[in-house]
């Protein structure tokens, strides 16, 4: 019987752990390419998530814009 407390309580200790909530670490690399060429990192960090719903947040911030002649995009992923 104790046996299988001291069980159940060590998985359930792992499950609180790996479901915990911290902070990550997003890299972006921001390319400008057109009349300005340049290559930039941004790290961005995001507070208290779970790493599957920073990994979320961290793909929702890549993009691709042109204007003038002009093309920027960021490429992000988590570290």
């Amino acid at each position: 019987m104790k046996k299988m407390m001291i069980m159940v309580a060590v998985v359930g200790g792992l499950t609180v752990l790996a479901s915990c909530k911290k902070d990550h670490t997003c890299e972006c690399v921001v390319e400008t390419s057109g009349l300005i060429n340049s290559t930039s990192t941004v790290d961005t960090t995001l507070a208290d998530m779970t790493k599957k719903d920073a990994e979320a947040a961290c793909e929702g911030l890549n993009s691709s814009t042109s204007a003038f002649g002009q093309t920027v995009t960021s490429t992000c992923s988590l570290k």
